[in-house]
């Protein structure tokens, strides 16, 4: 089982080009943001540590953690993301190392992608043999977030400027998709890359 690690900025389509694997070929899908949001819940040793540091203002009426609280947080502060990911990506990299070896020893699967939103800057790449780099222009990424997440174009800059650059992107990837045009075009990419689609499933 190959293990492909997708990188790429936000906005960039990353989850679509997840999505195109699975469909097309027979690929099993990680996705860190929803390990995460899993391993904050109540009962997981990081939403102790995280409400013990940011206190109970950051809970919703259930007692869960509010990620959008959280989130307003520690988006300009560094020190308060720095402790945020301590409290997190340990535990989010054991759970997924943990599946990956899971999957891997089923051997049910040609593919595994591993979605992960800081994959180089956070250290989850050793967990992967290749990395996929998805690239989309910058004026599209924007007009995309603003119409799916409805992010202004204040929010959308500040989570690119903490970001890797385009530049950073290409030189640690294994292979790079261009995400500018139609789902079509993008597919075929995705099937040159993996061998021409011998693995298809449809």
């Amino acid at each position: 089982m190959k293990k492909i690690g997708l990188i790429g900025g936000v906005g960039t389509g990353k989850s679509l080009v997840a999505k195109l694997i699975q469909e097309h070929f027979n690929a099993y899908i990680i996705k860190a943001d929803e390990v995460g949001h899993q391993l904050i819940k109540k009962g997981y040793k990081s939403y102790d540590l995280i409400v013990d540091d940011f206190g109970t203002d950051i809970l919703d009426e259930n007692k869960e953690i509010h990620r959008g609280k959280l989130s307003e947080i520690v988006m300009n502060d560094s020190e308060k993301l720095k402790r945020l990911n301590a409290y997190t990506h340990p535990y989010i990299y054991d759970y997924i190392k943990e599946e990956i070896d899971s999957v891997d020893d089923k051997g049910e699967y040609a593919y595994l992608i591993l979605e992960v939103p800081l994959m180089i800057e956070s250290g989850f790449d050793v967990l992967v043999d290749e990395i996929l780099y998805v690239h989309t222009d910058v004026d599209i990424r924007i007009n995309r977030l603003k119409g799916t997440r409805n992010y202004s174009e204040e929010k959308i800059q500040r989570i690119m400027d903490k970001q890797l650059t385009d530049d950073k992107y290409k030189k640690v990837a294994d292979h790079i998709i261009y995400n500018n045009t139609t789902v079509e075009d993008t597919l075929k990419q995705i099937k040159k890359i993996l061998g021409g689609g011998q693995y298809e499933n449809n």
